[in-house]
Parts: structure tokens; sequence; C-alpha cells
């Protein structure tokens, strides 16, 4: 059975956006590719139009309590449409593997940045399953699916989007969180992507009407819904705010729940806490009421009276499972800190220092001490199948069934057959010393028609090194990084992490620059690269890296990328307020903290910066004040400079029109100014025009000098 709850796709709209982007479909593409037996390279908006598991770190297949039926959650972007296009396909466990077809599919496309189908649920009655639902231009809502007659039912009515819920195991009781009410923006106004002129000012992008951020004071708002009755707002104590990055846990009998809170302000008695990330967070100055986004804290909910109250006075710094056990009467949680109120001074001391798994039980609020073998297992029954998610950086993602009894191991969903036709780089795991001793690693794409020994240029990607996955971009789904795409166009990536371990410190921006250095060195050495043409791409956190690494460096990067991030600048500290922006640049920047500033800031370095520099900015006016010091900055001093502005994108991107329009930009910039071969087109030119007259100007500057 098929159930289509948006069908306003057909094959005119196919043909004419094969013809907008040039280009025929993946299938047709594929089909082409086989009949000539040639291999074509791998685009931008193939990463966009890959099918993906929804929720990988959940696993493949989602069972039903009984396990005779299962269901998985898919995901790809449509960009003829610009929607995310969801599918939850239900599959009866006994025809797995003799007649792999699903039995129902449930399709939602989103138009806005959130998901269209998520946090699937199957009920005690191994028939129904609730999920978090959206369609274009309508809030996200709770959802039932009848997987017997096919009936879907919308359970909530909320003039607020949800962003996250959960339910008793009979569905009655169900727990919502909902945004603020300014967020329901779900269209871009017809500005997907703007770019930025020398002479704008920053009065031309600041909106009165900006939503509130998600994870700012009054952002969530947290719901309880008894059947078909009322529901009603649970108020939240003034010290917390839910948090919507994580689900909510109920208890089976629906009388309870847990929450992860965000902390507004911090307990005194937190300070206590010897781990060194805790207390750099307890140790920095936020406005009042601003949250400690890294910080949270654990909250019981009743629902029978709607009150919440603290599950355990500790801080919680990780997304640790809470698993509830079946008689409701305890939750069982992983790598907690515990209470600092032990009389015994020795047990108070550890507890300062370690984390624990442990069982609470609710009534009391008593809590022991359990190892692992204690966790509770898992409910559902997989019966004799094993259905799991298989791929590495060399392989793309297909889903296998395993049989145990039969001895049958094949595949069940080839996500992308297409890409069969595509030529792909080839990904390898290095790892190189940097200074005082280290050891990095990273995952290097090699392109397609590698010649070893040839040297090639390098683009480094931060935030991410993932080797078990396949990386069409980057880690978060073509957020910032477009990995095989520049391969496909003879360049070398490199795709790293960053190290937490002198995070909020002085040293964390020269410990990231001496990683950037090291890498370098190493694949100059193996003759992987020519050095003076490399690139690097800095997404969220590791802008700062990336921006100290221009500023302080003495290798001379040949372009660069910052893409919706911190940057330790000062006008980040006057828009945001204080933050870590304190810690990494070791004081206020005012008297004696000001000395500091001049030497650590990268937005105090300015002038030394030669790399051009290509600024994304996301968001509404926080995303356009994180990038305006550079703009002004490096315009004033003529060096070559962009900024790029999606007003209506989130911080990772979601719509495709934007990712598409934001991911072309970046390979082109890097190909452009690393001297790769480009792609042809009219948007193509447009582009290379603009940034050969950044060339002429600086050009013209130096001779000036």
């Amino acid at each position: 059975m098929f159930i289509g709850l948006d069908r306003r796709c057909n094959l005119y709209v196919g043909m004419m956006a094969a013809l907008f982007f040039g280009f025929a479909s993946p299938a047709a593409r594929s089909q082409h590719a086989e009949a000539t037996g040639a291999k074509r390279a791998f685009t931008v908006q193939d990463a966009i139009r890959m099918k993906r598991l929804a929720d990988p770190d959940r696993g493949a297949a989602i069972f039903s309590p009984d396990g005779k039926q299962f269901a998985i959650l898919l995901k790809q972007g449509n960009l003829v449409r610009n929607t995310n296009d969801f599918s939850l396909q239900v599959f009866d466990t006994r025809d797995a593997l003799t007649n792999p077809k699903a039995r129902l599919h449930v399709e939602m496309s989103s138009s806005s940045n959130r998901d269209a189908i998520k946090q699937v649920k199957w009920l005690a009655d191994s028939r129904t399953i609730l999920f978090l639902g959206e369609q274009p231009d309508r809030l996200p809502q709770v959802y039932s699916l009848d997987t017997i007659t096919g009936h879907i039912r919308m359970r909530t009515v909320s003039r607020k989007p949800i962003n996250g819920f959960d339910a008793s195991q009979d569905g009655t009781e169900i727990l919502y969180v909902t945004d603020h009410p300014r967020e329901t923006e779900p269209e871009a106004n017809g500005r997907e992507v703007v770019n930025v002129r020398e002479g704008n000012a920053l009065s031309d992008f600041v909106r009165e009407s900006c939503p509130t951020p998600s994870n700012w004071p009054q952002g969530q708002e947290l719901y309880i819904q008894h059947g078909s009755t009322k529901p009603r707002r649970v108020a939240t104590p003034e010290d917390y705010l839910p948090d919507d990055n994580v689900p909510l846990w109920m208890s089976p009998d629906g009388a309870h729940a847990v929450i992860r809170a965000v902390v507004r302000r911090i307990p005194e008695t937190w300070s206590g806490y010897r781990d060194a990330y805790v207390q750099r967070l307890t140790r920095q100055r936020h406005p009042d009421g601003f949250p400690i986004l890294w910080l949270a804290e654990y909250l019981l909910v009743d629902t029978r009276e709607g009150s919440l109250t603290p599950l355990l006075d500790a801080p919680v710094v990780d997304y640790a499972p809470v698993v509830w056990s079946s008689d409701s009467h305890s939750v069982f949680l992983k790598g907690l800190f515990l209470p600092l109120n032990a009389e015994d001074p020795g047990e108070r001391e550890e507890r300062s220092k370690h984390v624990y798994d442990i069982e609470i039980q609710i009534r009391t609020g008593e809590f022991r001490k359990i190892e692992r073998p204690e966790w509770p297992k898992s409910n559902e029954k997989h019966g004799p199948l094993d259905i799991a998610l298989r791929e590495d950086r060399n392989t793309p993602p297909k889903i296998y069934v395993t049989s145990g009894e039969l001895g049958a191991d094949r595949v069940f969903l080839d996500l992308n057959p297409w890409l069969a036709s595509v030529a792909l780089a080839h990904v390898d795991v290095v790892e190189w010393p940097t200074a005082g001793g280290g050891h990095r690693k990273g995952e290097l794409f090699l392109p397609p028609d590698y010649v070893e020994g040839e040297r090639y240029p390098l683009v480094i990607q931060t935030h991410g090194f993932a080797p078990e996955r396949f990386l069409a971009d980057g880690p978060f789904d073509s957020s910032a990084f477009s990995a095989q795409a520049l391969a496909a166009h003879g360049i070398i990536v490199l795709q790293m992490d960053y190290s937490r371990s002198e995070a909020n410190t002085t040293r964390e921006g020269p410990q990231e620059m001496a990683a950037f250095e090291g890498a370098i060195d190493e694949l100059d050495r193996r003759r992987f690269i020519d050095r003076e043409r490399v690139g690097i791409i800095g997404f969220s956190r590791t802008v700062y890296h990336v921006a100290y690494a221009l500023t302080h460096s003495k290798y001379q990067l040949k372009a660069a990328s910052l893409v919706d991030g911190i940057d330790a600048g000062y006008l980040q500290y006057l828009a945001y307020g204080p933050g870590g922006n304190v810690h990494l640049n070791g004081g206020e920047p005012f008297g004696n903290g000001l000395t500091a500033w001049l030497e650590n800031s990268p937005s105090f370095q300015l002038s030394k910066v030669e790399s051009p520099v290509r600024l994304e900015a996301r968001g509404c006016s926080q995303g356009i004040l994180g990038s305006w010091e550079w703009f002004v900055v490096l315009n004033v001093l003529e060096r070559p400079v962009e900024l790029t502005y999606v007003p209506d994108a989130q911080h990772v991107a979601a719509r495709p029109l934007a990712k598409e329009l934001t991911e072309r930009e970046s390979v082109d910039w890097f190909c452009f100014w690393l001297g790769a071969t480009m792609d042809h087109g009219t948007d193509t030119a447009e582009r290379v025009g603009r940034w050969e007259a950044l060339r002429k100007k600086r050009k013209a500057s130096r001779a000036l000098d």
C-alpha cells in the first residue's frame, strides 16, 4: 500500500528540473554511463540528492515490540521543489529475505529547516506507529499510523512547531516540546542566498522580525496531552530551558517523563566538580538568564500534576541515553555526575572527578551505581533477522539483511544504485605529528584520476572525522563541506576533526593551527600536495581555528572559507556577550585583558590576512553579525573577501536549494584560487568575474604598498 501525503511531484516537473540544472536525473545518468562504459564526475547536487538513513545512530530498522514488523526511515533532498523528502517504509519481517518490498509507504516533505518525519515510535500493540511529521507550509505535529489499515491520524493540533515528543506505551499520554511562536517562518521570502557587496550597511540585513533562536531564553514550551483532551502547558522553572536537541523520555505507564534542560543559572555547588570541562563552563560569565549552551540537567516531569523538578542535582555535559524500567519505577542513566552532597569526604572527592552509570528510583529519588551488565536490555524482538546499514569511507551506504538460521546475508536496500556510474574519490586514513609531540588523524580524499607522485592542490575540511562512514560532503551532510565534489575537480581533500583537550583556553587556537601545519608538512613530505596551493574551510567552532591560523600562522594559505561560526572577535563579544571569547583570548577586552586580546584575538590581527577569504553567514541577525567584522575590516584593508548571506537557513543548512547554491559557490571558490578546473555555466562565469575583480583590486593595492 502506498500512502502519499504530498502528490505534487510529476514527470513534467522532473523534465523541467533536468533542463534547469543542465543534466538528467541520477537514474538517467546512470543508464547513460552503463551504455557508454564511462563514469561521470560527482557533483554537489549528487550529495544533496543522495538517499540516506534519516537517523543512522538509531540503526537501520525500527522493529515492532513483537518483532513481526519493522520500519525504515529514509531522507533525500529534492532540488526541484526545494524540499527534504522523507519516506517511512514498513516491512513484514517474515518476508524480508524473500520479498524485500515495503508494505506501507508514508511520504512527507518539509519546506522548512526541519525534518519531515522523525522520532518514530512503535506502541505496545505492535500495530501503531507514532511519529513527528511535517508537510510543506504546515507546522510539525504528532501523527499515528495504523500499520494494518494504513490509516494516518494527526494526534496534536499545536499552533507552534513541535520539536520533540514521547508517549506512553498505549499512546494515551503525549509529552511534547514546541518552539517559540515567532519561529514559524517556513519560507525564505525568495531570498535563498544574498551576496553582500562592499558598501552595504549592517542595517540592510538586521531585521526586526528575526525569530528568537530556539536555544535562547523563552524559546521552548512543554505540553502534556491526554488522549484527545486539550493539552496542558507544563511551567518550566525559570532556571531551566527545555532542550530541543534530544528526545524526551516518557515512562511506559505515562505517569512520568525525563527531559534534558539547558541550565540558565549554574548552581554554586557545581563549581566543586574537578572535571576540567565542567570547571571551564561554570567559570564562564554570562548575561543574566542567558543559557549555558553546553551545560544541562535532567528534570523529572509528573504528567498527572503537570510539574517539573530536578531529577538529580548534577550537571549533564553529554547526550547520554535515558532508559525506563519496564515497571516505570526507575530510570537508568549512563555517564552521569553524582551530587556533591555525600557525607564521606572520599566519596565526595570521587564524585567530583568521575561519571557513573546509575539507577534512580522515581518515588524516593534514591540512586545506586550500577555496572554495565545491569543496564536493561531492549524489549524489541528482532526475530531471526538482523537489518543493518553497512558503509565505510569507500563504500556508499546499503542496508543488508542477515539471517542466522538460514545463513543468508544479502543487500536489502541499495539506497543509491546510481552511484555505480559515478567516479568517486578514494579515501585513506592518514596520521601526522603536530608540534608538541601530539598526533592527529584525518581522511584523505584522492581525486578519482589521482596519479601517484603528482602534486595536487589541497583543501582542509575541519570539524569531523568519521572513517566508518561514506562522506559525500562532510559529517554534517553538505552543511559546509564538499569533499567528493572537490576531489572530482582534481583537489585532494583532508577531512579532520578538532581536539577538545584545550577547549576554551588560550591554547585552543595554537593547538589547532599546529594540527593544520603538521598536516601540510606531512602531505608535502609524502608528495601528495603542492603546499603553495592549500585552502581551508572552517565551520561553526572551527571558524575560530581557521581564523586563528589565518592571522597567526607563518604558513601561507591560498584560500579560506569561514562558515557560520565563532571567531573570538571583538564584534562577536559585543553582539553575543562574553561567552567563551574571554577564555580563548585570556581575559576581558579592556584594562589588563586588552593586551591579551591584541595578541590572541584574530579580529585584532586582520592586517596579517593575505589569503582570499569567503565568509558565509546563516540565520537572521545573529548570522550576519558573526561575519561582519571580518567583511568590513578586510574590505578596508583591500584584501580579497566575499560574504555570502543565507538569511533563512539554520546553522546546519537544510533547504536543498540554499545548500546547492552555497556549496557550488564554495567549490568554485577553491577551484578559482587553487588553480583547479572549473565547471562552465552562466552562474560560474558571474562568480569568476567577481573574483577576478577581487584579484585585480588586491594587485593594485600591493603595487601601492
